[in-house]
């Protein structure tokens, strides 16, 4: 019930269609790594300024970082220097994105909204969206953080939010991955829950899939968190 609630209270807070509730950052950005079909070999543009959670997600699922550098305004991934990257090393090949040097797929993108400023979201997604490159926002540590008046973890195709110790709010230990498509949701949702099949009594499993739901008692901590976030945001 309070994982339910919880879900529902960020959606409402942050403008996502959909919430999916798990037990940390870490394995919210492994869950929506591996939910827009990065595998083993591939590559995953990132920034270096950031926490090696970024980085381990990526690694866990058998692919490479690629490091581009911040812009010095944001501290976050630089437009410009994506920009620069991609003409320089990069191709289009059946509305796919290859590494020129090694011709390995490049499938993702992954900005961090560092210590919750935003980064220049518009102008990454513009470029992903040209080199047909999927959008995944690492809003860790960007809780009630907006840029153009819209929450930050909602312009990509998934965007993450951390409810460790040391975030804006914390439910001990949590996570969420913000999306826009039902069906993204529903796959979350299965493949975080152990990819079990609902019935009543039958354990059947149709997926390889993690135990990465979000207990109860944690989802309640951060209901009464988010009754005091405005007060930890100004404090912020």
């Amino acid at each position: 019930e309070y994982v339910t609630r919880f879900e529902q209270a960020l959606c409402a807070y942050t403008g996502s269609p959909h919430a999916v509730a798990v037990t940390n950052g870490t394995s919210a950005l492994h869950l929506a790594l591996q939910c827009t079909g990065v595998q083993k070999n591939d590559l995953v543009i990132t920034q270096s300024l950031t926490f090696v959670a970024t980085c381990n997600a990526i690694a866990k699922l058998g692919a490479r970082p690629i490091f581009c550098d911040i812009s010095t305004d944001t501290l976050s991934l630089c437009p410009t220097s994506l920009s620069k990257f991609l003409s320089e090393n990069a191709y289009l090949k059946k509305e796919k994105c290859f590494l020129k040097q090694t011709n390995q797929r490049i499938k993702a993108v992954v900005p961090v909204h560092t210590f919750g400023h935003p980064s220049e979201i518009t102008e990454l997604s513009k470029i992903c969206h040209l080199w047909k490159l999927e959008l995944i926002e690492d809003a860790a540590e960007a809780l009630g953080s907006t840029y153009k008046k819209k929450h930050v973890g909602t312009f990509g195709r998934f965007g993450i939010l951390s409810f460790n110790g040391n975030k804006i709010i914390t439910t001990g230990a949590g996570g969420v991955i913000l999306c826009q498509n039902s069906e993204d949701a529903k796959l979350l949702r299965h493949i975080s829950s152990t990819g079990k099949i609902p019935h009543k009594y039958q354990f059947f499993h149709d997926i390889e899939a993690f135990n990465f739901r979000m207990p109860n008692i944690n989802a309640a901590l951060g209901l009464a968190q988010i009754e005091s976030l405005e007060l930890f945001l100004k404090s912020k």
